[in-house]
């Protein structure tokens, strides 16, 4: 879709449907679905398109946006599903309530049933105390918990172990409120109310509620009102019968639209992804001012984009990512184009290209490009806060022992990062220049905001590596000091995995050489800085690999991987995801489970082969 060599393949489709069409009101995914459908409704033979959405109120705006079209409205449900609700009183908690209600609805050896709770660690705790209480009838495996810090392999498991009955009830966070179909014959929503973050919407309970009742089995959707949540049990009971739904909207007009931790306030954070989509989709034509103003035009919300569009593609060019040529076209710069085909968010485009610019510009030695490092591949992406799913896993807030702990592990450290020495640790006034550099603001602490603010980010940096070089979570938390890293490996990989793809696309653009010609470089320059780019490439590929065997085995893996001469398969992330899965961290705990127990958990017995004499022979070495 952002790619323009596609564009005869778009063309071919001759219908989209899209399920779960309400998002389209979340920002930012909605964005992206709405962006998807415009270009669409734009082609010179638009496709069919069909939206489906269980949780849906007023259909005006969308009829309107799609004319024609047809609305299909299906008030009936099939299997039915009840809804009410339980009202607490006075001292009532709420755990003890619904331990009675499970524990009844369990007598029935056909039912199952689903929690939804805010918070991990509630979902943990009840889980784990209703294993306690429930007993055989909680299934063989016990009450689980399902939440997003748990890992793909760890959720697959809960899904198949409540599946088959082993477990007959699971505590869920939303991370499970929609798209999953269990077999539960009954939900019950503990918390109306998320602390910090207001009361649920009718079309959000509905979405949890709605996992009850699957085939031919009806459901039964329990809300649990506690007297604090302050809400009235009459009003909630008519808004859920009723079904009261938030019109359809476009996310372009919720309140603080937001990418990542931009202000809510800036074009660039709110508009430049859509507004980079489609000059990427127009690129050898270029696209004028009203081009661009007619296209969304024909968006759900793009009114809002049209009122900051100016300012947007203002704040493109001076990222460097666009252009505006001498016939008043707007066209995206070889930055802008390998930001938008890569995915990577254009703020962290924009600072990358402008701190190597300024490298270049200052460091005629190419010194700092000479000492790179996989660390540095990191760091760099670090101080852009490396994505919502890094910051939002570790801790946030910095502390006074942290900076002798850095610096103490990059002393004691192989390896070395030259943004580290050169920059960080010369105190607040040189990451001042470096953040500058990179258009970054540090945050709003008065005092030593831009090293805090670095500091952070080594000590990000360093978890994510050693995580992808296998040390034990229980090790890394005990030298921390941190907690709940168990589980969420794969969010960073995934993370930090793309955004380094990105960063490599950035390394290989030839603007770089260009603007040491600009610069009248010398051509001996230019040959070593085209040398040291490749070489930080690699290294970032390099980090991109020991992140792909994020485990305590991924060493081991990678090393046999290494050594192979490529005869037969080889061991690989999901050979490496079935050991995690099973325990197994060790080559003593490959040998003791041995060739057919490795069969057993669902490792091919050519790989088992293969995976038992490597560790034999590292183990006797």
């Amino acid at each position: 879709m952002r790619n323009p060599e596609k564009n005869g393949g778009v063309e071919g489709f001759g219908a989209i449907c899209l399920d779960e069409a309400h998002l389209i009101a979340n920002p930012p995914r909605g964005a992206v679905m709405e962006g998807v459908l415009t270009t669409m409704m734009c082609l010179s033979s638009p496709p069919r398109i069909c939206l489906l959405s269980a949780t849906l109120g007023n259909t005006e705006k969308a009829m309107e946006w799609l004319d024609p079209c047809d609305l299909v409205h299906v008030q009936g449900r099939f299997p039915p599903l009840e809804k009410r609700l339980i009202e607490l009183e006075g001292e009532e908690e709420a755990n003890e309530v619904i331990s009675g209600l499970i524990e009844d609805i369990l007598n029935d050896e056909h039912n199952q049933v689903v929690v939804f709770v805010y918070q991990t660690k509630a979902a943990e705790k009840l889980a784990k105390d209703l294993t306690t209480k429930l007993g055989e009838k909680a299934g063989e495996d016990g009450c689980l918990a399902f939440h997003s810090r748990i890992s793909t392999a760890q959720k697959a498991s809960v899904r198949n172990a409540y599946s088959s009955g082993k477990s007959r009830c699971v505590v869920a966070t939303t991370s499970l409120a929609m798209g999953v179909n269990l077999p539960a014959s009954h939900v019950i929503l503990r918390d109306a109310v998320f602390f910090g973050a207001g009361e649920l919407d009718t079309g959000e309970m509905l979405q949890m509620l709605g996992r009850a009742g699957r085939g031919n089995r009806s459901g039964a959707g329990l809300v649990v009102l506690k007297p604090s949540d302050g809400l009235d049990p009459a009003s909630l009971s008519d808004r859920l019968k009723n079904e009261e739904l938030a019109d359809f909207r476009s996310s372009h007009e919720v309140e603080n639209f937001r990418f990542g931790k931009g202000e809510s306030g800036n074009a660039f954070q709110k508009f430049g992804r859509q507004v980079a989509g489609e000059l990427s989709r127009r690129q050898k034509e270029g696209c004028t001012l009203d081009e661009l103003n007619t296209f969304f035009g024909r968006s759900l919300g793009g009114k809002h984009i049209r009122e900051n569009l100016s300012q947007t593609l203002c704040e493109l060019r001076a990222g460097e990512l666009a252009i505006n040529s001498d016939d008043n076209k707007h066209y995206l710069t070889t930055l802008g184009k390998i930001s938008v085909k890569s995915t990577l968010p254009l703020a962290i485009s924009a600072g990358i290209g402008q701190l190597v610019r300024d490298v270049l510009d200052t460091d005629e030695k190419n010194e700092l490009f000479g000492q790179w490092t996989v660390m540095d591949c990191l760091l760099l992406l670090c101080f852009f806060e490396g994505g919502d799913d890094i910051q939002k896993f570790l801790p946030q807030r910095f502390n006074k022992e942290l900076p002798g702990k850095v610096d103490a592990w990059f002393e004691s450290s192989s390896i070395k990062s030259a943004l580290f020495n050169n920059w960080v640790r010369n105190g607040d006034e040189a990451c001042e220049m470096l953040f500058g550099s990179m258009q970054l603001k540090s945050g709003t602490s008065k005092e030593e905001p831009n090293r805090k603010h670095a500091y952070l980010a080594a000590y990000r940096a360093i978890v994510i590596l050693e995580m992808g070089q296998g040390k034990l979570v229980s090790d890394l938390e005990r030298r921390w000091k941190i907690s709940g890293l168990e589980g969420i490996q794969e969010k960073w990989r995934d993370q930090m995995i793309w955004l380094l793809g990105g960063l490599a696309g950035v390394l290989e653009l030839p603007c770089f050489f260009r603007h040491l010609k600009d610069s009248d470089a010398s051509d001996d320059r230019i040959k070593k800085v085209k040398v040291l780019l490749a070489k930080m490439r690699s290294r970032t590929y390099h980090i991109m690999e020991i992140l792909n065997y994020c485990s305590p085995l991924g060493p081991i893996i990678r090393s046999l991987r290494r050594s192979s001469k490529g005869n037969g398969p080889l061991p690989g992330k999901k050979t490496l995801e079935k050991l995690a899965e099973n325990g197994i961290t060790t080559l003593q705990d490959i040998l003791d489970k041995g060739e057919q127990g490795l069969v057993d958990i669902g490792i091919r017995r050519n790989l088992t082969k293969v995976l038992l004499i490597y560790s034999l022979r590292r183990l006797r070495s």
